[in-house]
């Protein structure tokens, strides 16, 4: 199986093309066994995979010109262009699951990147607009430290099995919606303990962002 691999970050990183097979990755879903959940209510005593569930009725933001703070699990309704298709998507962040250096280990990393922390951030992207939306490229989440800095985003092209990113878009006409999952790496110390998606991730355009208490 074919990847290739890119680690990028506002701390530069080095870009490395890789060939790896990787074995022994589980086929369904993305937390690893013992695997901390990140939620936006109080720490429960159970670590399990579970989703935040949005409130019936939850408010959606309809001013993409302004940035938005958001709890787990609520939606954020963004515009979203690509190429000539103009639309809106309503993204919701349901969790952050942490897993282990050890997942990173079929992806043969090197130097620093290897002693690296994973994170996994779970969330629904919607088409709520009017325009048919198939086959564009919405960019996923990317992931905010617990002092507000940016987490390493892992770009992986090809199947990770603990969180693949590829955006579910070959039929996205409005009202569909598609579950993603962007991993991202943290170092030894560090917590990813938030997200934030932009239309425009190299742009400083409008940005909406989960946190565990919004502000």
């Amino acid at each position: 199986m074919m990847f290739r691999m890119e680690i990028v970050s506002g701390r530069t990183l080095s870009v490395t093309v890789i060939t790896v097979v990787v074995l022994g990755l589980a086929a369904g879903g993305c937390a690893s066994s013992g695997a901390d959940v990140v939620k936006a209510s109080p720490p429960a005593p159970s670590t399990e995979d579970k989703a935040t569930p949005s409130p019936e009725g939850s408010a959606v933001s309809d001013q993409p010109e302004a940035a938005t703070t958001l709890r787990f699990g609520r939606p954020a309704l963004m515009d979203f262009s690509y190429n000539d298709k103009k639309g809106k998507l309503q993204i919701t962040v349901t969790r952050i699951v942490k897993g282990r250096t050890a997942d990173l280990s079929g992806l043969s990393l090197s130097g620093k990147a290897r002693k690296m922390v994973p994170y996994y951030i779970h969330a629904t992207v919607k088409n709520a607009g009017t325009t048919d939306l198939s086959l564009t490229m919405p960019p996923g989440p990317r992931g905010v430290l617990a002092n507000g800095d940016a987490a390493r985003s892992l770009s992986v092209i090809g199947r990770f099995a603990r969180c693949d990113s590829y955006p579910d878009t070959h039929k996205f006409p409005p009202g569909k919606s598609y579950r993603t999952c962007a991993p991202v790496l943290a170092d030894p110390g560090d917590t990813v303990t938030g997200a934030e998606w932009s239309s425009d991730p190299y742009s400083d355009g409008p940005v909406a962002t989960w946190t565990r208490r919004p502000q």
